[in-house]
């Protein structure tokens, strides 16, 4: 092995071991999670990049050089995958929020409409009613008016009634004190026809 290749082997050693300390924060901080767009792993790989590009400039190595304009180009997509993995779940989260507004919109609308809906119901039924006395009340009044003058055509007939009694109980008294008069008038007659008789049978005998 060529004393580059050894000075590009120590280099990465080096950057792996400061990396292990990382590499073990990562494993506990993003358990269970996928993706390799985590940001501290993304800023030591960006400085790794820059200690290789130095360390390739220093060193006139080449492979170095590469080596570290590859890890930057790796670097500057992951960094570009993140920000568009944020975006979006940015703007998921304000697409999340409009739909929320507007389901609660929608749900207000909708309850305000069965609220109104529930209160012309209520009206409807208490116009109903309403009405419905109304119309109770105006029979009541016909019936009450009705049975007014139905009373008053009873009290009436019944008066004429006692009227015609009394005029019959008039010409029957009146009737009969007549044919008491003709009867002592006839009584009259019988008697002084009788005492003429007897007078005549007085003057006769003597």
């Amino acid at each position: 092995m060529d004393i580059s290749a050894l000075r590009r082997e120590l280099i990465n050693m080096n950057l792996r071991a400061a990396r292990l300390p990382l590499t073990a924060f990562e494993l506990v901080a993003r358990r269970g999670q996928v993706g390799t767009e985590w940001p501290p792993a993304i800023a030591f790989e960006s400085a790794e990049a820059r200690v290789k590009e130095t360390c390739g400039s220093l060193l006139r190595d080449e492979t170095l050089l590469t080596d570290a304009r590859l890890q930057r180009v790796s670097v500057n997509q992951r960094r570009h995958a993140a920000q568009t993995r944020a975006e979006a779940a940015q703007k998921q989260s304000q697409a999340d929020e409009r739909h929320a507004r507007r389901k609660a919109d929608v749900e207000g609308q909708e309850r305000r409409a069965q609220e109104q809906a529930e209160k012309r119901q209520q009206q409807l039924e208490s116009e109903k009613a309403e009405a419905e006395r109304k119309v109770a009340d105006e029979a009541a009044a016909k019936k009450a008016s009705a049975d007014k003058a139905a009373a008053r055509r009873r009290e009436q007939l019944e008066a004429q009634e006692r009227s015609a009694e009394a005029r019959r109980l008039e010409v029957e008294a009146a009737a009969l004190a007549e044919k008491e008069r003709a009867l002592d008038a006839e009584e009259r007659v019988d008697r002084l026809d009788a005492a003429a008789k007897a007078t005549k049978r007085s003057r006769t005998s003597r």
